[in-house]
């Protein structure tokens, strides 16, 4: 299929789960108000989210389907496995990242997932990309990213972190969601998380890994905190070349700085931040601007200016 009919295609589903998601996403939030506005203004959307979370206690695997008609392997158990729900990530930050990886992918690219979960993202870009490397340390959720991208002969999975060092190194997690998973001790003191598990596991920098694989011209990373050290251990390559970033953002009401400081470093390395817009457009913005954008956590892209 031609490319830019799959952009069409893509966006097209993507578009008909889109207003599921947002109707949701309006009424989320803990609390007895919360659930009670949703059964009254949402309830063809959040009666079926109740069944799924009830059954959560008596599955484990599911296999569901993503927008575009892939079938895709979750643990029920895992709290961010509801996030798929919508055969999305189920919010509007991740609703824009996504288009915004469907309008820009192309076919020579060399896509870096860093901090993969279970693999939406990788296994989206490995149907527009020439080569797809996903790095996820999480032993129990890399089981379930085999699984997700066993159909996809140009991926190459590690498991394993990407840092500031190599060698071997704690990884704290939390039991009941995958989503927090960290090396970051600054992010887990800071948490409302309950990080108690710890596990060794090895770690790599971008400089290292990249002296054995193609380099790449776009990178997704979201690592808990951990972005700041990703980003230092690739120092001499994103110095020196420019692949598009892109980048979760935690909002400022909730540890924005440890955000902020990985921010910081890549505008050492020259970058510029971007934010994107609903239709996956970006709009760039500095300083203050950027700070009063990130009340709420949010995904952006960071780019050099070509000369």
């Amino acid at each position: 299929m031609d490319i830019e009919e799959k952009r069409r295609i893509f966006l097209e589903k993507l578009n008909q789960c889109e207003p599921d998601i947002l109707k949701f996403e309006k009424f989320s939030g803990p609390g007895t108000k919360r659930k009670i506005q949703r059964l009254i203004y949402i309830p063809n959307i959040y009666l079926p989210y109740v069944f799924w979370k009830f059954f959560r206690i008596i599955l484990n695997d599911k296999k569901i389907k993503l927008f575009w008609g892939k079938e895709f392997f979750l643990n029920t158990k895992d709290l961010e496995s509801s996030r798929l729900f919508y055969k999305t990530l189920g919010d509007e930050a991740e609703l824009k990242l996504t288009k915004f990886f469907i309008k820009n992918l192309k076919e020579d690219d060399i896509f870096y997932d860093i901090g993969a979960n279970y693999g939406f993202y990788s296994c989206l870009a490995a149907e527009f990309c020439k080569e797809v490397h996903l790095f996820e340390p999480a032993p129990q959720i890399f089981e379930y990213l085999k699984k997700n991208t066993l159909e996809y002969s140009n991926v190459f999975l590690n498991n394993l972190a990407v840092s500031n060092k190599n060698g071997i190194v704690e990884i704290y997690f939390d039991k009941k969601s995958s989503a927090m998973t960290t090396l970051n001790k600054n992010a887990i003191e800071r948490s409302d998380f309950d990080l108690d598990k710890k596990e060794k596991t090895q770690v790599i920098t971008l400089d290292e890994y990249i002296k054995n694989h193609s380099h790449p011209t776009i990178i997704k990373i979201d690592i808990e905190g951990g972005e700041k050290m990703a980003i230092e251990g690739g120092e001499n390559f994103l110095k020196n070349e420019s692949p598009i970033i892109a980048m979760e953002i935690w909002s400022q009401k909730n540890n924005g700085e440890i955000s902020m400081e990985a921010v910081e470093k890549l505008k050492d390395y020259g970058y510029r931040s971007y934010f994107i817009n609903r239709d996956g457009t970006l709009k760039e913005v500095e300083g203050d601007s950027l700070k009063i954008i990130t009340l709420n956590l949010d995904n952006f892209i960071f780019k050099k200016i070509q000369s």
